[in-house]
């Protein structure tokens, strides 16, 4: 078993925030509409030949290759401005992985939402009901400014 890890900077008035993550835990971007993943898997893909249904079939695996406790780590920090009303999503896979056909569209539009903690809430109940990993989901919204 092995721990990935996402982290979510933003000093206190500051126009900036700072991403990095290990393995497969993401940072997503939910801004007007549209989802940005901004950060990247650190994983290995491969073929695998498994048996199906009395065939052969071959499927992508994946395999991570930074997770925490690994020696000589090297983690990268990328900085980002943060726009007012984007909401940054910190995941892990038994998350954005439990309902990957309605991932994209459902968390896009939360930035379109009314009523977001609500939203937010039901987005949890409705993904956690399929959930094969560890669930973990954490989300972050700028507010306007209000002048």
């Amino acid at each position: 078993m092995a721990s990935t890890l996402s982290i979510f900077v933003w000093p206190i008035g500051q126009a900036c925030c700072y991403l990095a993550n290990i393995g497969d835990s993401r940072i997503y971007s939910s801004y007007q509409g549209q989802l940005q993943l901004l950060t990247k898997d650190d994983a290995i893909m491969f073929k695998e030949r498994v048996l199906m249904h009395g065939g052969v079939r071959i499927i992508d695996k994946y395999m991570l290759s930074k997770v925490i406790g690994m020696s000589n780590l090297q983690i990268s920090v990328t900085e980002k401005p943060l726009r007012e009303e984007e909401i940054i999503i910190l995941a892990t896979d038994g998350f954005y992985d439990a309902r990957k056909s309605i991932y994209t569209q459902t968390m896009a539009g939360l930035s379109l939402q009314q009523h977001l903690e609500e939203s937010f809430q039901e987005t949890v109940k409705k993904f956690e009901i399929l959930r094969g990993d560890d669930f973990t989901v954490v989300m972050i919204k700028k507010r306007k400014h209000s002048r």
